[in-house]
């Protein structure tokens, strides 16, 4: 298997950084391991009237284990990337992944809410340095102009495991009487992904160190610095904050909703939530693919990424036709076409 050159993994050439059988085999255990972060963090969402059920909790305090993940998340993503540059990539998600494998199977030991809670935070500990570091493992082993699209398939990876989680959860609960089942099986496969990561990705010419690597930037100009004042940079926050709502209902309230409001078993719950997220995977695969395509029709990276982020902002409004359907399957388009276009504005 063909490897790294080190001096034209240094060099930032984009002919020489030309993807290999090693580079795509580890970009391939990027997005597994993107797969793997989102089927543990959904795992709790896709059993959730199960679990209110076991530990008797009411929608307070499912919203709390909920927010105990998110108030752990802000943290451990933060000062995690601020680690990942300190140990490099191959460490850092060997360090990360192993803590939220761990931590999802640890759920299965839950006995309460204090404990769910517990649980959850520790998941989001290991998690939340994942995301960082598997995006700075793709830019380092991606070509320059195809950037967009790695990032983009980190975030399908994503996707794709929030697909799968109530596709495979919900069965294994059913299939073996028991939601701690389906959590010792969420967790588990993360511990077989760590030995074929730790056996590509530690190898010396492999460039996913702490080692400063100069690479050719995926921008048009030199990186600017920040501007407080700049209105692009607020409206673009302000549009991020306003479609974070829908992203945080659909990943750990869709499956309440959908029991509460029609009535739908947890076993038939399971049938229609993958259903947005196999939305999600699409859009951000052709957002980042649109990206891409339109640099080769003369667009800036800048100007291509205006226009990916504003149909996909504006697309995230259709969510509210979703509140005006009785039926579930209507329902469910309105928001199955505003994740469609949510996604792939955040790649940009």
């Amino acid at each position: 298997m063909a490897g790294f050159h080190p001096d034209t993994a240094e060099s930032g050439s984009e002919g020489a950084s030309s993807l290999t059988p090693i580079t795509v085999a580890l970009i391939g255990m990027l997005v597994m391991s993107a797969v793997l972060n989102y089927v543990d963090r959904l795992t709790t969402s896709a059993l959730a009237p199960t679990l209110k059920a076991e530990f008797s909790l009411n929608d307070t305090q499912w919203g709390w284990v909920n927010s105990a993940f998110a108030l752990a998340y802000i943290f451990s993503s933060v000062f995690g990337g601020a680690w990942i540059d300190r140990v490099g990539v191959r460490k850092g998600l060997m360090i990360s992944s192993l803590i939220w494998s761990l931590a999802a199977m640890g759920h299965a030991f839950a006995t309460g809410f204090k404990s769910l809670c517990f649980w959850r935070m520790l998941l989001a500990l290991g998690e939340g340095p994942g995301i960082p570091c598997m995006l700075k493992g793709m830019r380092r082993l991606m070509p320059p102009r195809m950037r967009d699209t790695g990032t983009g398939l980190i975030f399908a990876g994503g996707a794709a495991g929030a697909l799968i989680a109530p596709l495979c959860v919900i069965p294994i609960a059913t299939h073996f009487h028991s939601w701690q089942a389906a959590f010792l099986t969420t967790g588990g496969m993360g511990m077989l992904w760590l030995p074929i990561w730790i056996a590509l990705a530690f190898r010396s010419n492999v460039p996913l160190g702490p080692a400063e690597i100069k690479l050719t930037a995926g921008n048009d100009t030199a990186p600017q610095p920040l501007r407080w004042s700049s209105l692009a940079l607020w409206a673009t926050l302000a549009a991020v904050f306003f479609t974070v709502a829908p992203t945080v209902y659909a990943n750990n309230f869709l499956s309440l909703h959908l029991t509460k409001s029609f009535g739908l078993t947890q076993e038939v719950v399971g049938h229609y939530m993958w259903q947005p997220f196999l939305a999600v995977d699409i859009g951000q695969l052709i957002g980042g693919f649109a990206a891409t395509f339109l640099l080769t029709r003369g667009f800036t990276y800048l100007n291509a990424r205006r226009l990916v982020m504003s149909i996909g902002f504006i697309g995230a409004t259709l969510i509210l036709g979703m509140a005006h359907e009785k039926e579930v399957q209507a329902a469910l388009n309105w928001l199955i076409a505003s994740r469609f276009y949510t996604r792939p504005r955040i790649r940009c």
